[in-house]
């Protein structure tokens, strides 16, 4: 959305680049605002680092699981209670603790900061930063769990 806005894009992307390049900058600068690059990026790395910690906890399913799921079946009671302890330890660690908590705080303070620079320098329309941040919790941080 902001692309459009400040850099004419995708018009742009067909002119040369004695055109696209000293427009680079403003753009830029339009986006990130005075005085909030530094936000811009912490939350940049906030997000990016929530979306890999949602799919640690997603892989799980994928990496974890699996195995865990045949040793419980295949193996003696030994084996079995190994893998009940297996399951909720990384069930606890990769779901609920990296997945659920950590990347949700993270993704709602990329949020949060997105939504205010968006309101500070209006680079969009401030009703979105607004409706944004007013909007309901996700399912997750009611209590409803992955």
């Amino acid at each position: 959305m902001v692309l459009p806005s400040t850099f004419n894009w995708p018009d742009i992307l067909r002119e040369p680049a004695g055109v696209v390049l000293p427009a680079s900058p403003a753009a830029a600068r339009a986006w990130s605002g005075p005085g909030s690059p530094l936000a811009l990026r912490v939350a940049t790395y906030a997000g990016a680092t929530s979306v890999v910690l949602s799919l640690t906890g997603f892989l799980r399913w994928v990496f974890v699981v699996p195995p865990l799921a045949r040793s419980s079946v295949t193996g003696d009671a030994a084996t079995r209670a190994a893998m009940d302890a297996a399951w909720t330890a990384q069930n606890q660690y990769g779901g609920t603790l990296l997945g659920e908590y950590l990347g949700q705080l993270l993704v709602i303070g990329w949020s949060v900061t997105l939504c205010v620079i968006i309101v500070r320098t209006r680079v969009l329309p401030r009703w979105l930063g607004v409706t944004i941040l007013l909007r309901p919790a996700p399912a997750t941080l009611k209590g409803a769990g992955a």
